[in-house]
């Protein structure tokens, strides 16, 4: 679960199923579904199927800098994502 201070998401799903939790409320979004993550609204996301395709919008423009920073880390630990969230106005919540 995460919120995004400074920044609008949508999930759209192409092919599979993912679940998402969006302000407390869950739904399932199949091929051709979408859901808008408004900032600051705690969210997360789960692959239902064994394969998914999807993408993501996040506006404004910047946060994609938040998955360059792991470009050659490729599995770095939860210290590191929360330090780099923050740096990119996103907080974790455990």
């Amino acid at each position: 679960m995460h919120i995004h201070q400074n920044a609008d998401e949508m999930f759209i799903v192409i092919e599979g199923k993912m679940n998402v939790i969006i302000a407390g409320v869950e739904r399932v979004l199949s091929a051709g579904e979408s859901a808008t993550v408004k900032r600051g609204t705690p969210h997360t996301f789960k692959i239902l199927t064994p394969s998914m395709r999807s993408f993501a919008v996040i506006t404004p423009a910047g946060f994609e800098e938040f998955f360059r920073a792991f470009a050659n880390d490729p599995a770095p630990g939860w210290d590191r994502i929360g330090q780099v969230a923050a740096q990119h106005g996103t907080r974790l919540l455990v």
